[in-house]
């Protein structure tokens, strides 16, 4: 490994040390006196120097907007834990607030809600009763509008952060969207044939 940066700032180091390794970059913090003052030596393998200096570019510059200054720790760690619904830039962000905030946070906390997010989204979400009957009357009024609500609540679908899909909505949601779409289906037939018979 070769040197990357020397810092002064030991909770500062630290912070880099932590965001390069959640970013799967390898790399190792010493500490070393010159002249009776503490250094933080921050080291890397010559081949991560690009993307170390892109990513800690970037984490620099959107701090520099400090537009997450507002967010409660607990907003923070929801972006961490929905990571696929953010910017890369905004979650290294939140890592880096989080870590000037909490200098000891324990990422690994964050792989367990993760995993129970991703249950939930195996699950399934229910719609409520609204949408599905509102469904149903514009099934029987003959619209797309019926047919549109659905076809959505049978085949929508979410992305997790393992980059599965699962659908949206749950199976019982789903049994209703499969209906709604046949009711519709059939009563814009019956509706067009009947049209058609009181023109002619």
């Amino acid at each position: 490994m070769i040197e990357f940066r020397t810092y002064t700032d030991q909770n500062e180091a630290f912070k880099k040390a932590a965001i390069l390794k959640d970013s799967n970059i390898e790399c190792e913090l010493t500490q070393f006196t010159e002249n009776g003052a503490l250094f933080f030596r921050l080291e890397l393998e010559e081949e991560s120097i690009a993307l170390a200096k892109g990513l800690l570019k970037e984490i620099d510059e959107v701090s520099g907007e400090n537009f997450l200054a507002d967010f409660s720790n607990e907003e923070l760690v929801d972006m961490l834990v929905n990571s696929h619904t953010y910017s890369p830039v905004m979650v290294d962000a939140a890592k880096t607030m989080l870590v000037e905030r909490n200098p000891n946070f324990d990422f690994s906390s964050l792989e367990k809600q993760k995993d129970e997010n991703e249950e939930q989204l195996k699950a399934g979400v229910n719609g409520g009763k609204g949408q599905i009957l509102f469904g149903y009357l514009f099934a029987i009024a003959g619209g797309i509008i019926g047919l549109g609500i659905g076809w959505f609540l049978e085949t929508s679908k979410t992305k997790s952060n393992s980059g599965e899909s699962y659908y949206t909505y749950d199976e019982s949601n789903r049994k209703h969207g499969r209906r709604i779409k046949w009711l519709s289906i059939f009563f814009i037939i019956l509706y067009t044939v009947l049209r058609f018979l009181w023109m002619s």
